[in-house]
């Protein structure tokens, strides 16, 4: 429930102790209906629906101090071309889907890409539902190509093609055979 800022200030007056205990984000997760497990990390691992395959998203923090999920597309080679492919990828993955955020670490021989949406403190359920269903769609649209772009042969294809210019504006305006 989404309280006007007033009553947000007016709840945020109220002791703790005399305040109704917050949910975990365990429970607001499996009220959402997503399958979860638990790493001895107090982290908790949630089952994303990808066509693709099977992949997890982790979920970090507490309802009262905010939660970032993330998932993990991928650990690739990392090659020059890999990573130049999969930089200009997650750039235009970030301007497709609102709410999450690509991240690309490298490491010593491989490259980390992974979605994350974080949520403010006093995590709200329909927050917590906004970011997981960013995460697994993103993961959903980007993760087949993400990971197809290991290819070195590929991945340089996909740079040389982004770098190809368009068709000439006249002959954009002209149709197939250059007529007004």
């Amino acid at each position: 429930m989404i309280l006007p800022s007033d009553e947000r200030h007016e709840r945020s007056r109220i002791p703790r102790t005399e305040r109704a205990a917050a949910p975990s984000l365990r429970e607001l997760v499996t009220q959402l209906g997503w399958k979860t497990h638990e790493r001895e990390d107090d982290s908790l691992l949630i089952d994303l629906e990808v066509p693709w395959g099977f992949l997890q998203a982790t979920l970090e923090g507490t309802v009262e101090s905010g939660a970032r999920v993330f998932a993990e597309v991928s650990p690739l080679r990392a090659s020059p071309s890999t990573r130049e492919a999969l930089a200009e990828f997650l750039g235009i993955a970030d301007a497709s889907i609102r709410y999450v955020r690509s991240t690309l670490e490298e490491e010593v021989a491989s490259l980390r890409a992974s979605f994350e949406a974080r949520v403010d403190p006093e995590v709200e359920i329909e927050e917590l539902a906004r970011a997981v269903e960013a995460v697994s769609v993103a993961c959903s649209v980007f993760g087949r190509e993400i990971r197809a772009l290991e290819d070195e042969a590929l991945a340089r294809e996909y740079v040389a093609a982004r770098r190809t210019d368009s068709p000439p504006t006249a002959q954009r305006a002209g149709g197939l055979h250059g007529q007004d």
